[in-house]
């Protein structure tokens, strides 16, 4: 039951952003920098919704170019979901900074404390992708 609720909650919060982020075909750099903060802060809050609960078909929609390129092998693995859900299940996610870059792409540093209190640092880099709108394309 645990499960359902947060695929709903997963579900749900893709559908508000889907409200507030731009049009395709709308460029990003039209956006002000806060605008685009606060959309990366949502798109990297439902990237670690879908880790949590093993939404595959969500984590493929959020991450783009080389980074999903680098990860289909894994998105396409059947046991994928199941190891995203036994390593993410009950993990503290928090976002320590937001920083929109001088290119309009954007640096997000987040904070990962696992079950097993494995604490891990996280960099992602998000940019938009044309039509598609913003998605995660590296993380280190």
């Amino acid at each position: 039951m645990k499960k359902i609720y947060k695929i709903l909650g997963c579900i749900c919060v893709l559908w508000v952003t889907s409200l507030s982020l731009p049009l395709r075909g709308e460029s990003i750099s039209n956006i002000d920098t806060a605008q685009l903060s606060s959309e990366a802060n949502i798109l990297v809050q439902q990237y670690f919704s879908a880790l949590e609960v093993g939404e595959i078909d969500t984590i493929r929609g959020i991450l783009g170019g080389e980074l999903l390129i680098r990860r289909q092998r894994l998105l396409s693995n059947p046991t994928y979901s199941n190891i995203l859900q036994e390593t993410y299940e009950n993990a503290q996610f928090t976002i320590k900074g937001v920083d929109v870059q001088a290119d309009m792409s954007v640096l997000v540093d987040a904070r990962i404390i696992l079950k097993s209190a494995n604490r891990l640092n996280v960099k992602l880099i998000l940019a938009d992708l044309g039509q598609t709108g913003l998605h995660i394309i590296n993380e280190f």
